[in-house]
């Protein structure tokens, strides 16, 4: 990959190795970054599938990859929760593990083409696409 990772791509990285994942099988997923000296070094994959975590083959990634994740997986964080999924961060040694819940039952009908945007769409959502929503949802009294 490039030195330099920009945003979009962070999130397309991030969007089609969920989707994946939850194809496979998984409820939860894990962004594990790496940071033995401080910074952030590289960007593991896992899900949660039979009660255990799996560290997915092959997504070790490199430090261009990890530190354009970062900032991506910490805006997630700070918005916390959405309808169909949460997240929660949390510390390991030399490690921060970003966690997402995800209610797969409401995600079963997307196939490996659409899932990814749509993961996009419900991670990744700016304030300015909320108040629109938010606007339409009570135009059309979905909203109370």
């Amino acid at each position: 990959m490039n030195s330099v990772i920009d945003v979009d791509e962070a999130r397309r990285v991030l969007c089609r190795e969920f989707a994946r994942m939850i194809i496979n099988g998984a409820s939860q997923v894990r962004v594990r970054i790496s940071h033995p000296h401080g910074a952030a070094q590289g960007a593991w994959f896992y899900s949660y599938r039979d009660h255990a975590w799996h560290r997915d083959p092959g997504t070790e990634e490199g430090e261009a990859l990890a530190r354009a994740l970062q900032p991506e997986l910490e805006q997630v964080m700070q918005r916390g929760r959405g309808d169909l999924w949460q997240a929660r961060r949390h510390g390991v040694a030399d490690a921060t593990d970003f966690d997402i819940s995800l209610h797969t039952a409401n995600l079963a009908e997307l196939n490996e083409e659409r899932l990814p945007g749509y993961l996009a769409g419900l991670l990744f959502l700016d304030a300015n696409d909320a108040d629109h929503n938010r606007r339409q949802a009570v135009r059309h009294g979905r909203i109370g």
